[in-house]
């Protein structure tokens, strides 16, 4: 009878070690197979989609002790132990088993299974549902996930931007100063001629004065309101000033207005600009303002013929000579050949255009003769082919269309020269065959040196 009982215990002892057997392999399918966590990694760490990522429990194991420090309590919708230390979602019901002495935690009644938590730095949703995340349930928890985050660093961000840019209200109050403190042209060229015509302001401020008028009068309207305002007489007195710099900016600020404007030549030659210009040219002591006044003179007297011919009668050529014989800088000899090529071109085009212009025919045809018999008489033509050199093809350039233009009144200077220009010619033509990059330019001052030569010869045969 104690053998059946002894051997009934030991059954009932396996059945019990079975039993066991069989709990802790469901229990090990059941955690391999429990609900997996979405979890949210710090900013630095963020890829893909707003920084989330899936995790199994069979990839947990690839934090190593972090897991051990980032424990997520898993929430149903029965009790369940909260573990010491274990971070557990908003919203759960919480209680405490007096039992056991432990805190518990289970879903709400109707909760959706869908839970935010957050411990040590660390952001994560939970689904205790299901295995997974749906399309539309992941948009979902994004979405609300994202709006109820507080993101201190682009609170600061807001506040810096804040701080960087004015408000609104200021905005419209510095517009509204801008604008009432903006004037036209006009208004601004009749304070500078109210300011110039002040006979209390140094010489320093003067200067600034005609400084910005030059740089107003360039335009057509603001040199025609200047003339208006009387400004021509005030300017003739800066170009009498004891100041080198206030004479240059004088004769600057006139080259300005009369360059193309017919209305301030006219003005100009009323006031007796021309007169002073040349007296300025021939006897000022600085270079600069001699520069600057042949620049004014060219600005009145290029395409108005009546102006040429007052700076005939004025003596002007006699002060172009001046520029050679007082070694001026080459640069202002430059400007002189140059302006007289362009007079002897403008006016051998307009007499070609007969038909064009008749009146202004008449004004050129009248003023030819005597412009080349003043550019003979004062020597003129024996200054310009000394100005030839091997260092400065630029100015060979100006000088060489010049002798062309000039060839019929200073041919026989130039025949004196035509040995200098055959071996000019042979300079030029070893340039073209070494320097195959300017060869075209070197070819073209070829063909006016032969063409200066040519013209030379065919009058000394004719004569």
């Amino acid at each position: 009878m104690r053998r059946s009982h002894i051997g009934l215990g030991m059954v009932n002892i396996v059945s019990v070690l079975c039993l066991m057997i069989s709990c802790y392999y469901l229990a090990v399918q059941s955690e391999a197979s429990s609900p997996g966590a979405l979890s949210v990694v710090n900013k630095e760490e963020e890829e893909g989609d707003n920084g989330v990522t899936v995790t199994s429990e069979d990839d947990e194991e690839d934090f190593g002790d972090q897991k051990k420090a980032f424990d997520v309590f898993y929430p149903t919708k029965e009790w369940q132990t909260i573990k010491k230390g274990q971070a557990i979602p908003a919203g759960l019901h919480v209680r405490m088993n007096f039992e056991t002495g432990e805190r518990e935690a289970k879903l709400m009644e109707g909760d959706d299974g869908m839970k935010y938590w957050s411990a040590d730095g660390k952001q994560g949703i939970i689904n205790t549902d299901k295995k997974h995340f749906s399309h539309d349930e992941l948009k979902k928890a994004l979405k609300e996930f994202k709006v109820n985050q507080v993101d201190s660093e682009d609170q600061k961000r807001a506040e810096d931007v804040k701080k960087k840019f004015k408000k609104y209200e200021d905005l419209k109050k510095d517009m509204a100063d801008i604008e009432m403190n903006i004037q036209t042209d006009g208004e601004i060229v009749t304070d500078l001629v109210k300011k110039l015509s002040n006979k209390d302001i140094d010489s320093s401020e003067r200067a600034t004065v005609l400084e910005d008028l030059e740089y107003y009068l360039h335009q057509i309207d603001n040199a025609v309101l200047f003339c208006d305002m009387g400004g021509m007489p005030l300017i003739l007195q800066t170009l009498n000033s004891s100041e080198a710099s206030v004479r240059s900016m004088s004769a600057f600020v006139l080259g300005s207005a009369l360059q193309s404007n017919p209305k301030v030549q006219i003005n100009a030659i009323e006031a007796g600009v021309v007169q002073h210009l040349i007296r300025v040219l021939s006897t000022d002591a600085n270079g600069d303002v001699r520069k600057k006044a042949l620049y004014a003179i060219s600005s009145l007297i290029r395409h108005f013929p009546y102006a040429q011919k007052k700076f005939l009668e004025f003596g002007g050529f006699s002060a172009l000579k001046s520029v050679f014989v007082d070694n001026l800088p080459m640069a202002v000899k430059i400007r002189v050949v140059t302006l007289l090529n362009d007079l002897l071109q403008e006016q051998i085009h307009v007499i070609n255009q007969r038909s064009t212009n008749s009146e202004k025919h008449s004004q050129y045809q009248e003023i030819m003769k005597p412009i080349q018999n003043a550019i003979t008489d004062n020597g003129i033509c024996d200054m310009i082919p000394t100005l030839l050199s091997k260092d400065d093809h630029d100015a060979n350039e100006k000088v060489l269309l010049a002798m062309r233009s000039l060839w019929t009144p200073c041919w026989s200077v130039f025949q004196t020269y035509e040995g200098d220009l055959k071996k000019l010619s042979l300079f030029y033509l070893t340039l073209a065959k070494d320097d195959k990059e300017s060869t075209d330019f070197y070819t073209d001052m070829i063909t006016v040196i032969n063409d200066v030569i040519a013209e030379v010869r065919s009058l000394r045969d004719e004569l």
